[in-house]
């Protein structure tokens, strides 16, 4: 692994998505904050959770190709890979109203293909919970930007797709995670995929309730211009509302 090699592994073990193996996950020490629901997370990944480890470890992992996470992830739960393609695609068409370049594209696609990764690490009983979260399970829904990052800063090919996959949820207020970055400080790819990612999650239905009309999903972001989003991202979504709620309808009519 990239930057490990002096350290060795707990325990190493094959990912196998049928019908190929797509890769190896290792589990090591871990130097920076610990990271929670471990057992969890090896389960999701079908490795032994009864693991002998003295401290919290991370994922460091080598794959094919950064999409295979992603399919492995809607292996386990459908609606992550069809929100992903829905938030890429919504935060496209944002940078392209911006006059982003192509090679800025490809880093916002892998972004946000990616970018909610980290959910593999977050029980089903939590993601799929109809109602309110306690403080516990709020604070392993909000993990899942870190655990989504660890799990990729060792794929040289993805590191211009980090700082988006980390930073989707802070706001510009700076009230967001996982480090209460504010303003122009957010990397502006994440700044898209926090507009793009909003959108998707209000006229989607959720555990807990059904899709927010049109009107009332667009009434509540540009209410949070200048607070939890970009004013700059939420003007672009302006000019390009109409296309991003065809895409909606389409994406429903698959």
């Amino acid at each position: 692994m990239n930057g490990d090699a002096g350290r060795a592994p707990v325990f190493g073990s094959p990912v196998d998505h049928t019908p190929t193996i797509v890769g190896r996950a290792e589990v090591r020490p871990a130097d920076g904050p610990a990271l929670p629901r471990t057992p969890e997370l090896l389960r999701r990944f079908d490795l032994e959770s009864q693991t002998p480890f003295g401290a919290q470890p991370y994922f460091a992992m080598e794959f094919i190709k950064g999409e295979t996470l992603l399919e492995y992830a809607a292996a386990r739960d459908p609606y992550t890979a069809g929100h992903s393609e829905r938030v890429t695609a919504y935060a496209l068409a944002l940078a392209r109203a911006g006059g982003l370049p192509k090679a800025e594209l490809e880093t916002l696609r892998r972004a946000g293909m990616l970018h909610d990764i980290g959910k593999v690490g977050v029980p089903d009983a939590i993601l799929r919970k109809a109602g309110p979260l306690t403080a516990e399970e709020r604070a392993a829904i909000e993990a899942h930007p870190m655990i989504g990052y660890r799990m990729l800063e060792s794929l040289p090919f993805l590191a211009e797709a980090l700082p988006a996959v980390r930073h989707h949820h802070e706001r510009w207020d700076g009230r967001g995670y996982p480090d209460a970055l504010a303003g122009i400080v957010i990397p502006p790819h994440a700044r898209l995929m926090a507009v793009a990612d909003t959108y998707d999650a209000m006229t989607s239905a959720r555990p807990y309730r059904g899709p927010l009309r049109r009107e009332e999903a667009v009434r509540r972001l540009r209410a949070e211009s200048g607070t939890q989003f970009d004013p700059a991202a939420i003007e672009l979504f302006d000019a390009v509302e109409s296309e991003l709620h065809a895409l909606r309808q389409r994406a429903a009519d698959v």
